[in-house]
């Protein structure tokens, strides 16, 4: 399959650089069959051609649901890989070219309050199979602002941006997606135009061509902190899915508001046929106006969502505290999640929780990176738990990691060791010693807590709980206790 990036430009095109910034796999080089022309006015641009004879394999074994992802200062972000290749290895994840081990296995990974450090390039791959680029590339920008604040200091509020449009978190003006523009990305181009002024084209029409159709396997990449997107219509990964019913824009991310239910929504513009629902006004229907109505509301647009339920036919779910409403659009929680649930729209397990309501406890080694979304724990059972998940606390007379370890105490216990330390309130049982009665007693030495000494003959082995000695497997004396 061949490739091609084109990057535009209104000035001297001469100033445009292809390259590779980080090593995914197969070196920072540009493939080696590519080519590079220049295009003069009208539009000044560099294109870079890869043909298909490069030999790369661009059918992926592992697909990121979104391969681009921007976030607010302190967000939930969930990053998802689907499995288009089923293979019998390990999965791995990186970080800008940096391990990540605690992923391992994964193919859901939840980042909680997102810092700009966490920006950058994320892999998710087969082990063994990185150089082969047939894994998924997912890339995080983090605005270095809360949601709709920009500035130095972050203290000044943004406008509105319209249609996924992203405000710029030093200057506060709205990059926009391709396929809209103005101030406040409130104009819908349509099919097959984008720019400024909406006069460009992702391919020259043709007669009786279907334009909403022409700018499919395009990626537009815009200044940060936008960062790239399909063209309004399609997502995933090669920009050819189109947005499902009730979804428009670019990377299908902007949920329609139709008076007639989400059938009605152009999945490019997002402009409804027959009006806008109640609340919502716009050529969009994307200006949320407590005051605008329209004459006709079906009961499965977002204004009738229950609680419990979002989306553009009430087809998702979130879990929100005390059984409150969810944002109609985002999902998010006004005052947070239900015990257990976590996430942007408290529709997942937080960490270290699982089950189907989100009820069970992980008891992992090494922490909640290490349990899986069914409860597995990939470093076995933390100290005082056992079973296949983790769940079953150690029987009495068991201790530590996977209740491996076995308690040593005396009698004269009143109750069994420490589920996670060993230790035993009262004295060891005969022939151990130490905080958590472990220590066999040392040589001579015997009886509770090793407190006893005993004499033996030359070459016999004094018995480490009841003091008495052998030489050549018979009993040849008796034990002396310490005065």
């Amino acid at each position: 399959m061949r490739s091609l990036i084109q990057c535009l430009s209104d000035e001297n095109h001469k100033k445009i650089k292809f390259a590779r910034v980080l090593d995914t796999g197969q070196g920072t080089r540009l493939p080696s069959n590519s080519q590079q022309f220049m295009q003069a006015k009208p539009v000044f641009a560099r294109i870079l051609f890869m043909p298909g004879e490069d030999k790369l394999n661009r059918f992926v074994e592992l697909d990121a649901q979104s391969p681009y992802n921007v976030a607010n200062l302190g967000d939930d972000v969930e990053l998802e890989v689907n499995v288009t290749k089923k293979l019998e290895l390990p999965i791995r994840w990186m970080h800008d070219g940096k391990a990540k081990p605690e992923w391992d296995d994964l193919l859901t990974v939840d980042l909680q309050n997102v810092q700009t450090k966490d920006s950058g390039i994320y892999e998710c791959f087969y082990d063994g199979r990185r150089k082969e680029g047939v894994h998924a590339l997912m890339r995080l920008l983090v605005r270095s602002c809360p949601e709709d604040l920009y500035g130095d200091s972050c203290d000044q509020e943004c406008p509105p941006c319209y249609n996924g449009g992203i405000c710029h978190d030093k200057w506060g003006v709205c990059v926009c997606p391709a396929g809209f523009t103005g101030a406040n990305c409130q104009i819908a181009c349509g099919g097959n135009h984008f720019g400024a002024e909406c006069n460009k084209f992702c391919s020259p029409p043709q007669n009786n061509s279907n334009t909403d159709e022409l700018c499919a396997l395009h990626l537009f990449c815009k200044p940060d902190p936008y960062g790239c997107s399909c063209a309004p219509g399609f997502k995933g990964s090669k920009c050819m899915e189109h947005c499902e019913p009730g979804w428009y824009g670019a990377d299908c991310k902007q949920p329609c508001h139709c008076a007639y239910g989400s059938s009605n929504c152009n999945r490019i513009t997002g402009a409804c046929e027959g009006g806008c629902a109640r609340g919502w006004r716009g050529t969009s229907c994307m200006i949320e106006d407590p005051d605008a109505n329209s004459t006709y509301i079906e009961t499965t647009t977002l204004t009738y969502c229950a609680a419990g339920t979002y989306g553009p036919s009430c087809e998702r779910f979130c879990h929100c505290s005390g059984n409150e409403h969810c944002h109609i659009i985002t999902g998010k929680c006004p005052t947070g999640c239900e015990d257990g649930w976590g996430g942007p729209s408290c529709g997942a397990c937080r960490s270290g929780r699982f089950g189907a309501n989100c009820e069970s406890t992980c008891h992992c080694e090494g922490g909640n990176h290490n349990c899986d979304k069914d409860g597995f724990c990939y470093s076995g059972c933390e100290a005082g738990w056992a079973g296949f998940t983790c769940q079953a606390e150690c029987t009495p007379g068991r201790f530590g990691p996977n209740c491996a370890s076995t308690c040593h105490c005396h009698g004269n216990s009143s109750v069994a060791c420490d589920k996670v330390t060993g230790e035993c309130i009262g004295d060891c049982e005969a022939g151990y010693m130490g905080k958590d009665c472990q220590i066999i007693c040392p040589h001579n030495t015997y009886g509770v807590n090793c407190m006893n000494v005993c004499v033996c003959s030359n070459l016999a082995q004094c018995n480490r709980v009841d003091g008495s000695w052998r030489m050549r497997g018979k009993v040849e004396g008796t034990h002396l206790q310490r005065e």
